[in-house]
């Protein structure tokens, strides 16, 4: 784990000015792991969940059975593509890392009513990272609900509840993150600030061990 967060403040250090495309991409680069940005980790289960256009889509590309269930198992050109074409068909990360490049990956739904398909650890999966970028007058609340959002949508995808979880947030220098951060991760984090802005690091060596059962900011009843 130190190795992964080890080589995240260094790309974020290097990222100057910070930009998000260009710290994803950087990710990936001069690591023995490999980091796939903006990847998705679920995908519609069934055409008629989908609009119009994105059912023609996945029909002209037989993504689907006579049924209209997608398809489980997509190379990554495929899988990559149906993401930037209609990103309403996924559920993305903003980076996944892995032990290993992977050519092709599969997708399965818990139910079968279920809307989303969702990705299999084949045994390579290391870390989920969540990059959140916050503007001028962002407010610890505003950040928490972010956060919380950010978990819950990957503790949906069992596969992702048993790897590590790593949230970047940089922030005006102003804004101080440490009661959020300490409260879902404890001691496990770095911070920094870089010209005007405030970077940190937050980690979780399992994603499902972090208790969101209480708040820094209790939502309004």
């Amino acid at each position: 784990m130190q190795e992964i967060i080890a080589h995240i403040e260094k790309v974020l250090h290097y990222a100057d000015p910070f930009e998000e495309c260009s710290f994803k991409e950087m990710l990936d680069r001069d690591s023995p792991l490999h980091w796939k940005s903006d990847f998705p980790v679920t995908l519609i289960h069934r055409i008629e969940r989908a609009g119009e256009a994105e059912r023609s889509f996945m029909q002209e590309e037989r993504l689907v059975d006579a049924l209209g269930y997608t398809k489980e198992r997509y190379d990554a050109q495929t899988i990559e593509k149906i993401a930037r074409t209609f990103p309403l068909l996924t559920k993305r990360v903003s980076s996944l890392c892995s032990e290993k490049s992977q050519d092709y990956y599969r997708y399965r739904p818990k139910y079968p009513s279920d809307k989303w398909k969702k990705i299999l650890d084949e045994g390579g999966f290391k870390a989920v990272l969540e990059l959140s970028v916050f503007k001028e007058g962002a407010t610890v609340c505003e950040a928490e609900r972010k956060l919380r959002n950010l978990m819950r949508s990957s503790k949906e995808v069992p596969s992702l509840k048993h790897i590590a979880f790593v949230w970047v947030a940089v922030v005006p220098e102003s804004c101080m993150l440490e009661r959020v951060i300490e409260h879902y991760f404890g001691s496990c984090y770095l911070s920094f600030t870089e010209g005007s802005r405030r970077f940190y690091i937050a980690w979780a060596e399992m994603l499902g061990e972090v208790r969101m059962r209480t708040f820094v900011c209790p939502p309004k009843s």
